[in-house]
């Protein structure tokens, strides 16, 4: 970590602590079994250090250092650019050069925040090589982002 690194952690009020299962329990999006299965993927989400909501992931089985990504942020919290540290934060903590994402046609919010974060949407041809390797259905319930970190 660069001196400029441990300034900005330190000014940044967003940070990834352990796995509160009982805070996941309490959001409704979360896949719980992927994060009782794999909880060091998965952190509880401080913000002003208060809870926040859960971050994780899980492997896609298709590129190394790539995951599944996977939000959810109490009500509360919601707006404020979290989501974007977060995934950066986790990806830095994981290794991860590139977070999926699906998130479900009438979550209008979360598409826009992935966006504003700088998700971008699955061009047809990655979905093909997916749907090829049985990692999609034939009939996706959501639309499928992308982000590269580095």
């Amino acid at each position: 970590m660069t001196p400029l690194d441990f300034f900005f952690e330190k000014i940044s009020s967003v940070t990834l602590r352990k796995y509160d299962p009982k805070l996941a329990e309490s959001l409704s999006e979360i896949n719980h079994a992927s994060a009782r299965k794999n909880p060091n993927n998965f952190h509880t989400i401080y913000y002003d250090k208060k809870p926040a909501g859960i971050v994780g992931y899980k492997t896609n089985g298709v590129e190394a250092g790539s995951g599944l990504s996977q939000i959810e942020l109490l009500k509360e919290f919601r707006g404020k650019g979290i989501l974007d540290e977060a995934y950066k934060k986790m990806a830095k903590k994981h290794g991860l050069n590139k977070l999926y994402a699906s998130i479900r046609h009438d979550n209008v919010a979360s598409v826009k925040s992935h966006t504003k974060s700088g998700f971008t949407e699955l061009p047809e041809d990655k979905l093909e090589q997916l749907r090829a390797l049985g990692r999609l259905g034939k009939k996706e319930e959501g639309t499928r982002f992308e982000r590269s970190y580095s």
